[in-house]
């Protein structure tokens, strides 16, 4: 029977390029947690690498976009009047010229 080896990577032990890359990912993620509401941190902070993170806050955005566009909607639908007019209202209301 031939007994396997297992090597446990360790910073010692750790190839360079290795190195840079985990040195970059405590960078990345600390930049995110850093930049982010306090509203989505306690989601976006159990993620366990940045790419994850990233993912978790276009997904928390895109929501956000989709439930703004949802009560842009109902408001075009409730008042009647069209949309370019509620759009007018709508962004003077919420100070939002992006949309």
């Amino acid at each position: 029977a031939v007994l396997e080896h297992t090597t446990v990577e360790t910073p010692m032990n750790m190839s360079p390029s290795n190195k840079a890359h985990i040195e970059l990912e405590k960078k990345v993620i600390h930049l995110i947690l850093t930049g982010i509401g306090d509203e989505i941190y306690s989601t976006i902070d159990a993620c366990q690498t940045a790419q994850a993170m990233w993912e978790a806050i276009e997904r928390l955005q895109q929501g956000e976009s989709l439930n703004i566009q949802d009560v842009k909607t109902n408001l075009f639908l409730e008042c009647g009047k069209s949309p370019l007019t509620m759009e007018k209202q709508w962004n003077l209301i919420t100070d939002d010229s992006t949309t």
